[in-house]
């Protein structure tokens, strides 16, 4: 027999790859973390920051990138791509949460929200839907490589464990948004009208706070993402 997969199944599966290399740096972190000194929690308290205002940042720029979508004429163009971005948009606001909370926790102060997103100069005056695209998937991907490249440096199990969970989603976000940017998928009715399983969860694992999904709480994608033989 031929196993046959889905546009639908491609996608979450390259999304998947993604997040198990998150993973898979994670678990050689947390291996390496039995070795080192007694972690200082306060110590980290620079990096979560700086991962924080990234997330503030992506959820300016899903802002941003919403007027200039919100003026597409194509209104199955125009609606699709607003209810992914809303959809990615909440899922940094949670980031945010999350980081912030794990900061003021250990005695530190998070940095306050900034409402104006830092968009690169060489971004088209007169943008098209297309642009907004590719500069989302550009940032998804300068927060992907960092979370990675920072699960590294931070000294406490909690927040290595925060940083590879969110890192594995933003993994995620780039690839959805990539495919879209360059034509490689197309949206349909279906992306309307389930945005929030583009992406279905905001976290990897657990992160300890109410009102957040995590992969691991999702069941139901277990059939949903089983591959089809005839």
């Amino acid at each position: 027999m031929t196993t046959l997969l889905s546009r639908r199944q491609a996608l979450v599966n390259t999304a998947l790859t993604a997040t198990s290399m998150s993973l898979l740096t994670w678990t050689h972190r947390n291996a390496s973390a039995r070795t080192a000194p007694t972690p200082d929690p306060k110590a980290d308290h620079d990096i979560l920051n700086a991962l924080l205002a990234a997330e503030y940042d992506g959820v300016a720029t899903y802002q941003a990138g919403a007027e200039i979508v919100a003026r597409e004429t194509d209104v199955a163009v125009r609606d699709t791509v607003l209810a992914v971005a809303a959809h990615f948009q909440q899922q940094h606001q949670e980031h945010a949460a999350a980081l912030a909370a794990l900061i003021a926790e250990s005695g530190g102060t998070p940095i306050t929200y900034r409402e104006t997103a830092q968009i690169p100069a060489s971004f088209p005056v007169e943008a098209s839907v297309t642009d907004v695209l590719r500069l989302a998937a550009d940032k998804e991907k300068r927060a992907a490589y960092t979370y990675v490249d920072v699960l590294r440096q931070v000294g406490t199990q909690t927040a290595a464990k925060l940083i590879s969970s969110i890192g594995g989603v933003e993994s995620q976000h780039f690839v959805v948004l990539h495919l879209l940017a360059e034509g490689l998928v197309v949206p349909t009715a279906a992306t309307l009208e389930m945005a929030e399983l583009v992406v279905p969860a905001a976290f990897v694992t657990d992160p300890g706070l109410p009102k957040t999904t995590h992969l691991d709480d999702l069941p139901a994608l277990d059939e949903a993402l089983a591959l089809r033989s005839e």
